[in-house]
């Protein structure tokens, strides 16, 4: 399990900045479009993720739109404000 160094502490590039570099070690690597997406506040979740440094994002405000696929949405716990299953 990936665990992300960043904290509340760091403002919202730090953490952003720290996000990045621990996908990267992640045995996946980081996926150039989700490099991409988090830059504008959204991401997505699959079972090739680190899953818990995607949910540290959100849960800090960095990813504001989270994407995951119907089986991993209903194993995360986090704090949305709306949540859609299609």
């Amino acid at each position: 399990m990936v665990s992300c160094r960043c904290d509340g502490g760091h403002s919202g590039l730090q953490y952003y900045s720290s996000a990045l570099e621990e996908l990267r070690k992640c045995p996946s690597g980081l996926d150039p479009i989700l490099a991409q997406t988090l830059a504008h506040d959204v991401a997505y979740h699959h079972a090739g993720l680190a899953q818990e440094i995607i949910e540290s994002c959100y849960r800090q405000g960095i990813v504001r739109v989270l994407t995951a696929t119907s089986t991993l949405a209903v194993g995360v716990n986090l704090p949305a404000s709306r949540v859609i299953f299609r």
